[in-house]
């Protein structure tokens, strides 16, 4: 693995952990120290975003044949099975807690994801929808072979992608009552991950004068400083308010993240085991907060209740990444 695969690994891998004690807020006393991560979920979000716009576009660049082969049998198997999975056990997680109990057509269309039982879960709708708006559009301009690697209808064809998403994300999210918040609904660093590899040799070109480096990471800096902390206290800077604020930050934070990544060479094998998991743990700590946070099981002790938690999470997510792992090997072997 190369220095920036392995840097885009250890982002990740930071932006998976930092979701896992973000969500961990509602479950611990309001005194608590984890609140400290309450305001900077979003930022996390916005960094997977990104690096799903980046490596699909970079993949269709490099080589558009290859990308759509076996394109939905590994995205049944790596997003939706983990999913599936993750519904059953939080059904049976509400029983066991005696919380709720659903019919079995009910229950069918939890574990199927035609109703969403885990309101968390909507970013896994929203890569859904978006690598099917991809796959359908990129498709069809790679059939179209004197236009198929040309920058400006790939880059049309990222603006398409986009507009589709967007859409089916918005009637979607309504009718299942997710989250519906412009930033996931509109989520420029999904956009901004799709044009980076288009324009990348350009692009780097440019970040290697020190002076636009420095002026841009240095702009993305304050600006994230500020309006964050102007979202999070509910002030007003200048002309933008709080709600502009919350979705302007996701941008320059991504922004500088990724010029600080694209100058420092990052290590860390934690990081870089937790981006291997990390699908898996989103899907399944939320499962586990709530198993170990009510009248039946609870931890007094906040510190005790995240290193379960934590635990519980990553030993479950290693199994089920193991299992899919093999699964997609047989299943590419047989076919």
């Amino acid at each position: 693995m190369n220095t920036k695969n392995k840097n885009q690994s250890v982002i990740r891998g930071i932006s998976a952990f930092f979701i896992l004690l973000t969500h961990i807020n509602p479950f611990v006393k309001e005194d608590n120290i984890f609140k400290a991560f309450i305001f900077f979920g979003y930022l996390w979000v916005a960094i997977f975003f990104f690096y799903s716009g980046f490596n699909l576009i970079n993949s269709y660049i490099k080589n558009n044949d290859k990308l759509f082969k076996d394109f939905w049998i590994k995205k049944f198997y790596r997003i939706y099975l983990p999913f599936v999975i993750s519904n059953m056990v939080f059904i049976l997680v509400k029983r066991f807690l005696n919380a709720e109990s659903f019919g079995k057509r009910q229950s069918l269309k939890y574990i199927f994801g035609i109703n969403a039982i885990n309101n968390r879960n909507w970013y896994i709708y929203a890569i859904i929808i978006f690598y099917f708006s991809a796959w359908l559009v990129l498709k069809v301009l790679s059939k179209i072979k004197p236009l198929a690697n040309k920058k400006w209808p790939v880059l049309l064809s990222t603006l398409l992608i986009f507009f589709i998403y967007s859409v089916l994300y918005f009637n979607i999210a309504e009718a299942l009552e997710i989250t519906s918040h412009i930033r996931n609904v509109y989520p420029l660093t999904l956009l901004l991950g799709m044009i980076y590899p288009i324009y990348y040799d350009k692009i780097n070109k440019a970040l290697d004068k020190p002076l636009i480096y420095e002026t841009l990471l240095l702009l993305s800096f304050f600006i994230s400083v500020l309006l964050h902390y102007a979202f999070v206290n509910g002030y007003r800077f200048f002309i933008i308010t709080p709600d502009a604020s919350d979705y302007i930050v996701p941008i320059t934070f991504t922004i500088m993240v990724m010029l600080i990544s694209y100058k420092v060479s990052l290590r860390s094998k934690f990081f870089e085991f937790i981006d291997t998991i990390s699908l898996e743990t989103y899907i399944f700590h939320y499962v586990f907060l709530h198993l170990y946070n009510n009248d039946v099981i609870s931890f007094s002790n906040s510190y005790i209740f995240l290193f379960i938690y934590l635990i519980t999470t990553i030993i479950v997510s290693i199994l089920i990444h193991k299992i899919i792992n093999l699964l997609i090997k047989k299943t590419l072997a047989y076919n």
